[in-house]
């Protein structure tokens, strides 16, 4: 393939990337107590459903964006087609390449590619020229541009530079980026359950969602879970299925999967997540992002593809949930549940993240992260969808999905439950005394339980998820029931416009994703 050159800018000389603890505390300042600080944040709730950010007020000025230093790296438009360089065909279209970005490979110099394995999203291979200069390649992959934003992620990638954080970028061309090659060790899943190792990674995550207080959210900024999370299901819904079908095992799996109801289920996500701090999330902390620095016990994060603002519990909770993968196994679709990190492991890493031995907090930290896992799940399900009608990679990411989806869906239902105890207790009369029977609860489109209220009356709870409450239904009725001591007392509410007339009844019960009938 020919090389394509386009004006070539010369990237001025960067000083070295300091110690990350020590430019943090320089940049930052010296870090609250986790509590007090986390308390200022803008808080996710029922309210980001929209995936709007919408910061509470503050006389803190909005920190101006400086010169993007993406504009001094060397570019160029070549593209690098895996498809078809091959071997020595690769090798020369990479040299012509970095002749193209950086000074001409002297003739005697050769040139050598390893491929990274283990990357699910890019070709990443290690560039060896001579005998000691190095750096990476990175290749994005085919059809990438559905799952990411790279003119945002180069945007980040620039904001990171001024912090010193992560590599540095050295040149970009069309379909792909040059980076600091950094004398590490990737990670491996085994070590990222090591107590000492997992307890610095939590450290380095607090760091990195800390940068949120130099670089805060602007004022309709979007949360990167819920974002995704409806571009994908869009683009799968109206695009991918197609594609999808022509395999008759994934035909059947996705009638399975049911995708229509599976819009409902992320509306009832959104509903049952909530309460988590916004900070400057990597959304991607799997072992393989992990590298430490050779003669060190410096952690260094890489691959910001997937950063943004999210709640910090999306962040925790994905890492705990790449506990369950080894990507370098035959099977490295599969999800080993039984790999979860154990609630003592998980308490270990917490009390790091927040600098502190206070259980209360580290256990209400913990139900937070374990209440939004169901959203990483979703996210990384539709992510597989998206990957299997396009990528070149070889990875099962239709079984990865199926797995994840499946797992989003028992989340979901325990949770799902749970808050709409929460919700009736506010709404229904006596502060009802909840008595469950998770037997009955068949799937999240059809969920059934037993309460009683006030000890003697028993009241059937029947929820079906669907959007039905819209201006051509008004005027759908529903109808209470309640069976007290052998006496029926019958009341019919109207539902207008997803509002009830008998708000003293109804009440907060009536969102618009739910039909309820009590009887």
């Amino acid at each position: 393939m020919s090389t394509v050159k386009t004006d070539i800018s010369t990237a001025t000389n960067t000083p070295a990337r300091p110690a990350f603890s020590n430019l943090l505390k320089h940049k930052i300042g010296k870090f609250h107590n986790a509590r007090k600080r986390l308390s200022s944040r803008s808080k996710s709730s029922p309210a980001l459903m929209d995936s709007k950010i919408h910061p509470s007020k503050s006389n803190k000025p909005e920190l101006k964006r400086q010169k993007s230093i993406i504009d001094e790296i060397p570019n160029c438009q070549t593209i690098l087609d895996l498809t078809i360089l091959k071997g020595d065909d690769l090798i020369y279209a990479t040299r012509s390449l970095i002749s193209t970005l950086f000074t001409p490979i002297k003739e005697d110099e050769d040139i050598k590619l390893d491929r990274v394995s283990g990357a699910m999203t890019n070709a990443v291979f290690f560039v060896t020229i001579g005998a000691t200069k190095r750096m990476l390649l990175r290749v994005y992959g085919v059809g990438c541009d559905q799952i990411l934003d790279r003119n945002k992620e180069l945007d980040w990638l620039s904001r990171l530079s001024q912090l010193g954080i992560g590599p540095k970028l050295l040149g970009i061309f069309g379909n792909g980026r040059f980076e600091e090659y950094l004398p590490s060790t990737t990670l491996t899943r085994q070590d990222i359950r090591e107590p000492q190792i997992s307890t610095q990674i939590a450290s380095r995550l607090h760091q990195l969602h800390s940068i949120v207080e130099t670089f805060p959210p602007a004022h309709n900024e979007t949360l990167e879970v819920w974002a995704n999370i409806d571009k994908w299901y869009t683009t799968i819904t109206t695009e991918l299925i197609p594609a999808l079908s022509k395999n008759e095992t994934w035909k059947s799996q996705l009638e399975a999967l049911d995708l229509a109801q599976l819009g409902h289920d992320i509306q009832q996500c959104k509903r049952v997540c909530h309460d988590s701090p916004i900070v400057f999330a990597h959304n991607d902390l799997q072992y393989g992002n992990i590298l430490k620095i050779n003669g060190t016990d410096e952690l260094v994060v890489i691959d910001f593809e997937y950063a943004g603002y999210n709640p910090r519990a999306v962040d925790i909770a994905n890492h705990f949930c790449e506990w369950m993968y080894d990507y370098h196994a035959s099977d490295s679709a599969t999800m080993h549940l039984n790999q979860y990190p154990s609630l003592q492991e998980q308490n270990m890493f917490l009390a790091s993240y927040l600098h502190t031995q206070d259980q209360s907090l580290v256990m209400e930290l913990q139900k937070e992260v374990d209440q939004w896992k169901m959203s990483c799940h979703l996210f990384w399900g539709l992510w597989g969808l998206v990957q299997a009608s396009q990528s070149e990679i070889d990875f099962d990411y239709f079984y990865y999905s199926v797995q994840r989806i499946t797992e989003f869906r028992a989340n979901l239902v325990q949770y799902y439950y749970l808050w709409l105890e929460k919700v009736a207790q506010e709404v229904l009369p006596g502060s009802p005394n909840w008595e469950p029977k998770a037997s009955t609860i068949q799937s999240t489109s059809a969920i059934e339980t037993t309460i009683k209220v006030l000890g003697h009356a028993n009241i059937l709870l029947d929820i079906a998820t669907n959007d039905s409450f819209e201006d051509e239904n008004e005027g759908d009725a529903v109808d209470i029931k309640v069976n007290n001591n052998g006496t029926a007392n019958a009341v019919e509410a109207k539902v207008i416009n997803g509002h009830a007339e008998q708000e003293a009844i109804i009440d907060q019960m009536m969102l618009p994703c739910l039909q309820l009938q009590i009887q």
